[in-house]
């Protein structure tokens, strides 16, 4: 996989760009996009996302609703991800 969970510590600070996302699969982008929420505590009901961040060890479900944990950059590179997963 091109993509490596330490880039969504890079992620959060700055938006996203176009050229980061172009050859990435779907199933990438879905990570990608979960991480970020992942790294805020949200819980996962989906099994395969779930059994992913369980196995990282900076992960620590607390969530359900990622709510206002997530800050607006955040929140911009998680809609910017979902236009590219289409």
């Amino acid at each position: 996989m091109r993509w490596r969970q330490t880039n969504a510590i890079h992620q959060c600070r700055q938006p996203t760009g176009c050229s980061d996302l172009a050859e990435m699969s779907k199933k990438e982008l879905r990570l990608m996009r979960n991480e970020i929420m992942a790294r805020h505590g949200y819980s996962f009901n989906s099994n395969d996302l779930k059994k992913h961040f369980e196995s990282q060890l900076w992960y620590f479900p607390l969530f359900t609703d990622e709510g206002n944990q997530l800050s607006n950059i955040e929140n911009v590179n998680v809609k910017f991800i979902q236009e590219h997963e289409k």
